[in-house]
């Protein structure tokens, strides 16, 4: 979006809470599950492997 993170419209843990991410994939190998959601109107994409990509 070319702006400053504190400029972003929305909160990123308004749309998604950082421990749910974590509990989900506590007990996974590295490996294991994605979850998808949009934020921002781009599709977010964290691996349990910690990538994180945008779309």
């Amino acid at each position: 979006m070319d702006v400053h993170p504190t400029e972003l419209p929305e909160k990123l843990y308004d749309v998604v809470d950082p421990g749910s991410l974590d509990s989900l994939f506590a007990n996974k190998t590295p490996t294991d599950g994605t979850v998808t959601f949009t934020y921002c109107d781009y599709t977010v994409t964290v691996t349990a492997n910690g990538d994180v990509s945008l779309e």
